[in-house]
């Protein structure tokens, strides 16, 4: 597949569909406004220096993993894929998640020839406090380069209290985190294709709603720097298209609170019309420091009736000091239940966390207070969480030549570009498969338009896939 894409067509070919998925625009102050700022003189269009080759990005697959009770009889005996049998006494429910990250790391290491360790990083680790407590063939990996490792990781907050076949088996939550690859390379996606079929083939999984397919997107040469110009771009992109990346993914993924709307749900999509207005008049970057990212905002903003809080939000964006601002502008408020020591009892602990699109390996302190986390800024990179869970080859392939194209325009896009395409995703009948097709990605619009059809008549049918993933054929 080709790696160089030609900037996106702006002619206006997409086809006649009506627009059925949510829209996101705000109520709460419905005053339009007419965008006409006359642009500053000698104002150029901002050019950034990386050419497609030097983006990378890492994806992050979700499943469950089941298990039965000893003495317990496979409730699908038909499966020639093993199911884990375990002696719940002896070993208790820690000890079936250390046996399930056993086998994974086994199938990939033994069948997906990648090198694989338990480490959640970022940061990388220091040897003496991390390496020395990992297993053998962990430590044996430990001195690659960083991020060329896979990941394993079990994580039970994935659990879904509804799936009907709870009943017949007890399950296992799991990530596996892909080494960092570069879009340059031929053989990017081997290791990926090599992995999930590994796995599809060795062990019984399920990716239920509470999964996601989260890709991490980044610069290599920047691996841990940041461009604001960049982030800022990407964010006022977003904040026009979003709603057309949510007609992409399955319906479901609307409701998780692990994919919340950034224009809905964000600090500065949540903030009151009058906090927001202060911000907007009071805070930030002063008109004389300014000059410069006004010339570029007004380079992709395009001209045309405006809410008034749109407007806002978008200049606000513009006017942060730094990355670091932004960053925590577009975090979300979460409530996460925290075990007392009391008993078992639970509170709810309010918090801040990732939305649709997250930035907290951005940069340091992305996130507005100090909360446990990982990444903090280390890797440079843009979470799109958007996508539900899969460990269908294709649509990872389709999704990740997507994320790559949407931060490749705000890197380098042609903001003449991009103004075009965002005032056309204003449209009604505008769509996320016209929104592939004036990113120059027909293949994937295709692919995507489809994928709608099918999401929509499964819904429609009440069907929900409660079975196995199936072992992978390649047709």
């Amino acid at each position: 597949m080709a790696h160089h894409q030609k900037q996106p067509k702006t002619t206006d070919n997409s086809p006649k569909t009506t627009d059925n998925t949510p829209k996101t625009t705000d109520t709460r102050d419905t005053d339009v406004v007419d965008y006409d700022d006359p642009p500053i003189d000698g104002a150029t269009d901002w050019q950034a220096p990386p050419s497609p080759g030097h983006f990378t990005y890492g994806v992050e697959l979700q499943f469950l993993v089941p298990f039965i009770l000893k003495d317990s009889n496979d409730p699908h005996p038909g499966d020639p894929r093993p199911v884990l049998v375990v002696d719940i006494e002896r070993d208790g429910y820690e000890g079936a998640g250390s046996q399930v990250e056993a086998i994974v790391l086994d199938t990939i290491r033994r069948l997906g020839h990648v090198p694989t360790w338990t480490h959640t990083g970022p940061p990388y680790p220091d040897y003496t406090e991390v390496i020395s407590h990992m297993d053998s063939e962990s430590q044996a990996v430990a001195y690659k380069p960083p991020y060329s490792q896979w990941v394993v990781e079990i994580d039970n907050s994935l659990l879904y209290d509804e799936d009907t076949l709870g009943g017949k088996y007890y399950w296992i939550g799991v990530r596996v985190k892909s080494s960092k690859r570069n879009w340059s390379w031929d053989n990017h996606f081997d290791q990926i294709g090599n992995v999930v079929t590994a796995l599809r083939q060795e062990i019984r999984m399920r990716v239920a709603p509470t999964t996601f397919l989260n890709v991490h997107v980044g610069y290599s040469r920047h691996w841990e720097d940041s461009n604001d110009t960049a982030l800022r771009r990407l964010c006022t992109m977003w904040w026009f298209i979003e709603h057309h990346i949510w007609s992409l993914t399955h319906p479901s993924r609307r409701e998780e609170l692990e994919s919340n709307s950034l224009r809905a749900f964000s600090l500065l999509g949540a903030l009151p019309m009058e906090d927001l207005l202060e911000t907007y008049n009071n805070d930030g970057k002063r008109r004389a420091d300014f000059i410069q990212g006004y010339r570029a905002m007004h380079a992709i903003i395009p001209r045309q009736r405006m809410l008034r809080r749109e407007r806002a939000e978008i200049e606000v964006m513009w006017r942060a000091d730094d990355a670091k601002i932004l960053c925590q502008m577009m975090t979300v408020m979460k409530i996460e239940p925290v075990r007392m020591r009391q008993g078992m009892l639970t509170k709810p602990f309010p918090t801040f966390g990732r939305g649709n699109l997250g930035f907290q390996g951005f940069c340091k302190d992305a996130l507005p207070v100090k909360v446990p986390q990982n990444n903090n800024g280390d890797t440079g990179t843009v979470e799109f969480r958007t996508m539900e869970g899969t460990l269908d080859p294709e649509l990872i392939i389709h999704w990740v030549t997507v994320v790559i194209r949407l931060y490749a325009f705000a890197w380098m896009g042609n903001s003449n570009d991009i103004k075009v395409i965002l005032a056309r995703a204003g449209a009604s009948s505008y769509d996320g498969p016209t929104l592939l097709e004036d990113i120059d990605l027909p293949i994937q619009a295709e692919y995507f338009r489809q994928k709608a059809k099918d999401d929509e008549e499964n819904v429609r049918r009440g069907s929900v896939d409660e079975s196995f993933v199936p072992p992978y054929q390649n047709n």
